[in-house]
């Protein structure tokens, strides 16, 4: 017998309501952009890559409370000989975080010197850069700082601050209408007859869509009539953004992330933009060790993947001597990424006319070095060493940076002289190159992780024309075997 209730509502799985709103994802383009101070940034997801504006920090400050020197005048100083500097004009007092004086270039620390009126005792000989933190030890500007579609946290929010980047350039937050249903539901707040209920599943989804980054906007309940409803629903999508929820809530951020250890190179940046970039929409993170430490890293299973560029001095020959030796248990593969020019970076123009390793003996010359274990750091030694050059006779040998753009900004700061790098990084600072060598530089990841889709993704991301023009581009790379595997064991 009919009872004249008119049903017109008919049910859809979650499954196929999940895929109905995927598929129309994926007909929309993504939302527009907009430019908004980095201050108010919080939680909002990137258009665009963004890259540092500024070094930071932007001048060589002192690491220690002591006096600020010209390391050449301590030079002879030790304990059986101890030197006397005079306040100020040859030692000048500084405290943590304060900007080096003019003339000076290293930092002697208040506990290793006897003070006197208007002098001091230094009983060791200091070195160019002791106790000093360098220009860029943080960030060094054109360095890539965040790619595109990514969730800014309260560290980006610090690290483009530091970076000098006020503004930045994010997707428009998606509107999402919320329409209630039932005669029966009235809003929250008001006193519900015993006929109603309050209506608090759209604002409990109102407020997941507000953590998730959307702007929702909760229409009064509508009572269950076709014509109602179709009206609101009608005029809640011509408001509304249907837009894939990846772009504002990215899935578990470990199984999204590619981490990366070991060396640093810029035509890692170009990777890990075309990842952002392209589905699925994986995160590179770059850790720089150096070629050693990641390798050792990559072994204790702590990195998906590690960059290498170590030359062997017996064999010539780089990275595998290198990964039979100390991982000879662990199966993997070398994955080329490029062949780099290497070579001298100095100031624009070649101020001081260096043409060769030989220069910098000179006592004019001052040198910035890179750590000891990254792959610059053990060709270096090799070519010294190949030309008879002592690293005692190189001013600054013991003078450390830990990536090609750090050398870069202590150059064009000038805060030194010389620095062992890629042409690159010379081309990114507006530096002058002097071509030594060429090396390689490749990637080595364990066979265990060649079936994750992202380390697949990831190998055929190197594959990509696209990624090699971006790599040719930086200047001094050569992609001959980009994305080839050239060791496997």
């Amino acid at each position: 017998m009919s009872t004249g209730r008119r049903i017109y509502l008919k049910m859809t799985d979650p499954e196929e309501a999940l895929s109905l709103l995927l598929a129309r994802a994926a007909e929309l383009s993504e939302l527009p952009a907009e430019t908004i101070p980095t201050t108010a940034a919080l939680d909002r997801v990137t258009a665009v890559a963004i890259y540092a504006h500024a070094s930071s920090p932007t001048f060589p400050a002192a690491a220690m409370d002591g006096y600020a020197v010209a390391s050449a005048l301590t030079f002879a100083a030790s304990e059986a000989e101890p030197v006397t500097l005079a306040v100020p004009r040859e030692a000048e007092p500084v405290d943590t975080g304060e900007a080096l004086p003019v003339g000076k270039d290293a930092v002697c620390k208040i506990e290793d010197v006897h003070e006197q009126p208007e002098a001091i005792t230094v009983l060791a000989a200091a070195w160019p850069g002791q106790h000093v933190r360098l220009v860029g030890e943080e960030v060094a500007a054109g360095e890539l700082l965040v790619t595109s579609g990514q969730r800014l946290t309260p560290r980006h929010i610090g690290l483009l601050l530091a970076a000098q980047v006020w503004s930045v350039a994010v997707r428009r937050k998606p509107a999402v209408t919320i329409v209630p249903t039932g005669a029966e539901c009235i809003p929250a707040g008001q006193e519900p007859a015993k006929d109603q209920f309050v209506e608090y599943n759209g604002p409990m989804l109102a407020a997941a869509l507000t953590q998730w980054g959307a702007q929702p906007r909760l229409l009064p309940p509508v009572a269950n009539d076709a014509k109602l409803l179709s009206t609101a629903i009608n005029q809640a999508a011509d408001s509304s953004d249907v837009a894939d929820v990846e772009l504002l809530v990215p899935p578990d951020q470990i199984e999204r992330s590619i981490v990366a250890v070991g060396s640093h190179d810029l035509a890692l940046a170009a990777v890990a933009e075309h990842l952002a970039q392209h589905p699925p929409l994986l995160h590179l993170v770059c850790l720089s060790t150096g070629s050693t430490e990641g390798l050792a890293a990559l072994g204790r299973g702590e990195g998906h993947i590690a960059g290498t560029h170590l030359l062997d001095a017996a064999t010539q020959e780089y990275n595998v001597p290198y990964v039979q030796r100390w991982l000879a248990d662990l199966p993997l593969v070398l994955v080329n990424l490029a062949f780099r020019e290497v070579g001298l970076l100095v100031r624009k123009g070649n101020p001081q006319a260096l043409r060769e390793l030989a220069d910098l003996t000179r006592h004019d010359v001052t040198f910035i070095n890179r750590q000891p274990g990254s792959g610059t750091r053990v060709l270096l030694d090799f070519l010294l060493h190949q030309r008879n050059i002592a690293t005692a006779a190189v001013t600054g040998y013991e003078r450390e940076a830990y990536t090609h753009t750090m050398v870069a900004e202590a150059i064009r700061q000038g805060s030194a002289d010389v620095g062992l790098g890629i042409r690159a990084a010379a081309q990114a600072f507006g530096l002058d190159f002097v071509p030594v060598t060429e090396e390689r530089y490749d990637l080595a990841v364990p066979k265990a992780l060649l079936e994750l889709s992202k380390i697949s993704a990831l190998l055929q991301t190197l594959r990509s024309p696209a990624v090699h023009a971006a790599i040719e581009q930086l200047g001094g790379y050569s992609v001959r075997k980009t994305g080839e595997i050239v060791y496997e064991q």
